[in-house]
């Protein structure tokens, strides 16, 4: 009910300041002079707000266009060796490629947030 008529997303700052205002009033209605209903009522918005946030944990990972198997590949065995710290890479991977490193660190970026995805077993 109340989640369709509000226009802020799900994990912006302006959700938790709201969600942190109707925790506080639900759980000090007396502070707030809240009516019975006017408490129930926020008490149920505050639920449902906690509900949204449960369905909304998926993370959608797009692939960017330059992203390449190639290039995830090599990011795969340089982790495999354990020779650099991943966040690192993106240096490592213009060299090797020979690409800008603003592109790299997209690649690398794509890479690392898609890791438990193509790697559901580790």
């Amino acid at each position: 009910m109340y989640h369709n008529q509000l226009s802020i997303y799900e994990g912006s700052d302006s959700w938790a300041a709201i969600k942190k205002a109707a925790k506080f009033v639900v759980e000090h209605p007396y502070v707030a002079l809240l009516t019975d209903a006017e408490h129930t009522d926020l008490k149920y918005f505050y639920e449902e707000m906690e509900e949204v946030e449960k369905k909304c944990t998926v993370k959608l990972v797009v692939k960017p266009s330059l992203v390449e198997q190639q290039h995830l590949e090599r990011l795969d065995r340089l982790r495999e060796t354990g020779v650099m710290n991943m966040f690192g890479a993106a240096g490592y991977l213009a060299q090797a490629f020979d690409i800008d490193k603003e592109d790299a660190k997209i690649i690398l970026k794509y890479w690392m947030d898609s890791f438990s995805e193509r790697h559901p077993q580790e």
